[in-house]
């Protein structure tokens, strides 16, 4: 589960010379793809804002693999901590962070999540976590806003599968659609990493939806989405932030054409053309990753995590965390600033439209 691709004084305590960013995700699996992202973004900031040294200590980067499974992202988190580092930039899929947050908390751990959206996760009463995005909760109230909006009269479909991350978002959006007078017309529970949703398919057609709001993890939508498509199904999906990685279209070919889903903006207008040219061509050079998604957020994590050290003057993550929260900082993604709980606040919505066409994901206009 361990890869580190920089020396590092493993089980050994710290090293009064250096300081160990650890970085925990997917590495493998089917959401290996986020994984990288964290990793480029990571190096990246890293090489360009920091000449490998910060308060004359070396920076070293250890990589781990929870494959966003809670049990696995356990273990790691107790192998991660042995390491003594000075920065977690993880986990992942929430269920992972929240099952690691009390662990990195309790060893004095700051942690940046460039991707969990739990809102229990910054619920726990932790004073060193934050995020770079916004909640579930927000997810769920757009999703249910947009189809107010554009499908006035629609009978609606919930698809969701037993994981925080999706019972959250969905049961947002219900409210929503419920308070509004809106008709459910189908809403079922999946398992998770099925190899097959045909049932949940001929549910939501036998129900005549027109519209299926479904959250979940981007392999299990991404065989939903082509099973409907086999049988000729007429319904709308839209979803989550977890469509934003390269393995939907990949899974579904040309049936991901018009699948929307909410993340956070593009933000590329945020810094000058030249600036985001440089930071475009580190991340690429790191993993042959494109400068977007999760790759920029992690970016932006090390960028939001190094300027709270300076103002701090120390690594302890107390100090470092209060820094954080001071003032607004300047990122690759904008100011940002963070509330008590470690949520982020931006001068532009948390989340924004995003559709898939020709095998590239694209923000609404």
């Amino acid at each position: 589960m361990l890869l580190t691709l920089a020396s590092a004084t493993h089980g050994q305590g710290e090293n009064p010379n250096t300081a160990t960013i650890a970085i925990a995700g997917p590495m493998s699996g089917t959401s290996v793809s986020v994984g990288t992202q964290f990793q480029a973004g990571v190096r990246a900031a890293i090489a360009l804002e920091t000449d490998g040294t910060l308060l004359g200590k070396k920076l070293i980067v250890t990589e781990f693999d929870d494959r966003c499974r809670a049990n696995i992202a356990l273990s790691v988190a107790e192998e991660v901590v042995r390491q003594e580092p000075k920065l977690v930039i993880g986990h992942s899929c929430s269920t992972s962070t929240l099952a690691t947050a009390p662990v990195y908390a309790a060893q004095e751990v700051l942690q940046i999540t460039p991707a969990s959206t739990d809102p229990n996760i910054t619920e726990l009463g932790l004073k060193t976590i934050f995020r770079m995005l916004g909640r579930d909760d927000q997810q769920g109230q757009l999703a249910a806003q947009h189809i107010l909006e554009h499908f006035p009269e629609a009978r609606i479909g919930i698809l969701r599968f037993p994981t925080s991350y999706s019972i959250g978002a969905t049961e947002e959006a219900m409210q929503v659609l419920e308070r509004a007078g809106a008709e459910i017309a189908q809403m079922t529970q999946a398992v998770a990493s099925a190899t097959s949703y045909l049932e949940q398919v001929l549910l939501m057609m036998e129900a005549n939806v027109d519209v299926v709001y479904v959250v979940g993890g981007v392999l299990d939508i991404g065989v939903f989405t082509r099973q409907a498509s086999m049988l000729r199904a007429d319904f709308r999906i839209i979803s989550a932030d977890s469509l934003i990685s390269s393995t939907f279209p990949s899974i579904t070919g040309p049936e991901a054409d018009d699948v929307m889903f909410t993340f956070p903006a593009e933000i590329d207008n945020q810094v000058s053309p030249e600036r985001f040219s440089e930071i475009a061509q580190a991340i690429y050079q790191h993993r042959n990753v494109e400068a977007r998604g999760y790759a920029l957020l992690s970016f932006a994590a090390v960028q939001v995590w190094i300027e709270g050290v300076n103002r701090a003057g120390s690594f302890a993550a107390a100090e470092v965390a209060a820094a954080i929260r001071e003032s607004t900082i300047e990122t690759i993604i904008g100011d940002v600033s963070f509330d008590e709980k470690g949520d982020i606040t931006t001068d532009y919505p948390n989340f924004t439209w995003h559709i898939w066409r020709d095998g590239e994901s694209h923000v609404m206009e």
